[in-house]
């Protein structure tokens, strides 16, 4: 038995264990799960925690899994939830910090629609209208969010719409750690480890995606899924399989605005919840592995499709209900009276900036334009990227 077996405090029955204490449930049918489950906790194992982070790494962890067990014990109960359809969702993608955020939001807005929340992530058993939900519960899932963002303080700048709580819309790659999929920080904060990804199977990925969407909307009045992710765009063939009827809209924003925003993020999230950053070696270990995977998609027949609606950042942001509706006369979705009102409301009582600016520069991470330009050049020129003003 070597020295790391040895050392070992966590197995997968630890989380099970506690999982079932609190929610009487243990058994999923997935045979795939334990493997996921089992790389989590080798990651555990390589790290050091006291005793009490401990503690709180198997209570966040049981609970997610409590979560998971919830809705495949809802799923065998009731076989209606298998067959529920997801119709014609609106899917918001693009690089991390590119404008997603917000645009999924104010697509949100719109009365026809709906987004994942966090609350019913936290608690999937929640009921579909979450304004009907025990007000007792919602603020302990409010007291959840708050503790994640005690956890990485400036997070509520770089993602302010986290001020919601448990109302707070979120992105698809967050339901995914539920099983065990990723260690989405906002759901493994504890184990103080930024985002790792525990499968890299994305058509499993989708279908525990759908099986999400399946639960929360069953027995809710029909209405569109609006979501947003920043992988769609390197899954499209994966992503139309699984939802035929999707519509996508990708934008895309300035390269040299979005690199130094989302290694400034990745970094605060590290020096939060791991330790000291080297950033100019995170910038090293980021700028090609991304560069690489956006070249890949320039000759992916996909992005012109007839389901993808290409949308520039400044001209999103000059105007952004006039790019929503223009997104809805793409796709033939009836814009309401009510809809353009609501869009109005939001953006007079949602500022970007109303926790502080959020501050990232190239030069924190010792780049260049001319590196940025290195690697970004020939999708800048695929879909006409604007250079945005300093």
């Amino acid at each position: 038995m070597s020295a790391e077996t040895e050392m070992a405090w966590a197995d997968a029955a630890t989380f099970l264990d506690a999982a079932e204490r609190k929610c009487g449930l243990r058994e999923l049918e997935d045979p795939s799960f334990p493997d996921r489950l089992q790389r989590f906790v080798d990651l555990l194992n390589d790290r050091s925690y006291s005793s009490n982070a401990q503690r709180r790494i198997i209570d966040q962890g049981s609970d997610n899994l409590v979560a998971r067990l919830r809705i495949a014990e809802a799923r065998l109960r009731d076989p209606g939830v298998e067959v529920e359809r997801i119709e014609g969702p609106l899917v918001v993608t693009g690089l991390p910090r590119s404008g997603t955020t917000l645009l999924h939001s104010l697509l949100a807005e719109d009365p026809a629609s709906r987004g994942p929340r966090l609350g019913e992530i936290l608690d999937p058993s929640l009921p579909w209208d979450l304004s009907s939900a025990d007000p007792a519960r919602l603020r302990e899932l409010d007291a959840l969010n708050e503790r994640f963002l005690e956890a990485v303080p400036r997070m509520i700048q770089a993602h302010p719409y986290l001020d919601m709580g448990a109302l707070s819309l979120m992105e698809c790659e967050s339901w995914l750690a539920l099983d065990f999929r990723n260690t989405y920080p906002n759901f493994f904060h504890q184990a103080q480890m930024s985002l790792e990804v525990l499968s890299e199977n994305s058509r499993e990925n989708y279908s525990f995606h759908r099986a999400f969407l399946q639960h929360r909307q069953r027995a809710a009045p029909s209405r569109r899924w609006v979501l947003k992710g920043t992988e769609h765009h390197y899954n499209l063939e994966v992503l139309r399989a699984v939802y035929p009827d999707a519509h996508v809209v990708w934008i895309h924003r300035d390269p040299l605005k979005v690199v130094p925003s989302l290694l400034e993020l990745l970094a605060m999230m590290r020096e939060s919840l791991v330790g000291e950053v080297d950033r100019p070696a995170l910038a090293t270990e980021i700028l090609p592995k991304t560069a690489v995977r956006i070249e890949a998609l320039l000759s992916t027949p996909l992005i012109e499709a007839d389901f993808v609606c290409h949308v520039h950042y400044l001209d999103f942001m000059e105007n952004p209900a006039r790019a929503v509706r223009e997104i809805y006369e793409r796709f033939e979705i009836p814009y309401t009276q009510d809809y353009a009102r609501r869009l109005g409301s939001w953006a007079l009582e949602n500022s970007v900036a109303r926790h502080g600016r959020w501050a990232y520069a190239l030069d924190d991470f010792q780049l260049t334009v001319g590196d940025v330009d290195e690697h970004f050049s020939n999708y800048r020129e695929r879909f006409a990227i604007p250079q945005e003003d300093a």
